[in-house]
């Protein structure tokens, strides 16, 4: 397993969870903003979405509340989902 870890390109390329202020960062919101990027999605109540990557939430829970459908968030980080679970629970 350790020799497949090494081959794999994307290995040392995974964020660091103790950066996750950056994801969100009035600089990220105001180059980014989530709602004109899901805007141009064409999204239609109900739909379910996968955010394959999702960090944070910062698409994942605007996306939520478009829909009556499921939204998924999928990280291979657990604390991202941590945090995105405290962000869905205190809403």
């Amino acid at each position: 397993m350790e020799l497949l870890r090494r081959r794999d390109p994307m290995h040392d390329r995974r964020f660091n969870p103790e950066h996750m202020a950056k994801l969100e960062s009035p600089e990220r919101k105001a180059a980014t903003p989530p709602e004109p990027m899901l805007d141009k999605l064409d999204l239609r109540d109900p739909f379910s979405l996968l955010d394959l990557g999702a960090g944070t939430g910062y698409f994942t829970l605007p996306a939520a509340e478009r829909t009556s459908g499921i939204v998924f968030a999928l990280d291979i980080e657990p604390r991202m989902l941590d945090v995105i679970r405290g962000k869905a629970e205190a809403r």
